[in-house]
């Protein structure tokens, strides 16, 4: 379905959000097995202080394919949590 939008010029790119790694990699071997269409970014969470996860399994498959990492954290989730309420000061 996403390669019958990005051939027909409805979508330029697809991405994914918090995939774990191995749902990427089977997602990446598929598309390339079948020549479809196949996720151009990931956007995954990222925590400074426990990075470990995302540096071990999820940046794998980026490595392995040409795959955009896009990191989400904790500045989004404090921002969205109310604790960061004027960005100016």
């Amino acid at each position: 379905m996403f390669d019958e939008l990005v051939r027909s010029g409805k979508v330029r790119y697809i991405a994914a959000s918090n995939y774990t790694a191995a749902r990427l990699s089977e997602a990446l071997e598929t598309s390339a097995q079948e020549g479809v269409a196949a996720y151009l970014a990931l956007q995954a969470e990222y925590n400074l202080v426990q990075r470990e996860g995302y540096e071990r399994d999820v940046a794998r498959p980026t490595d392995e394919f040409p795959v955009l990492r896009a990191v989400d954290g904790a500045m989004k989730r404090a921002i969205e949590q109310g604790q960061f309420t004027d960005m100016d000061s």
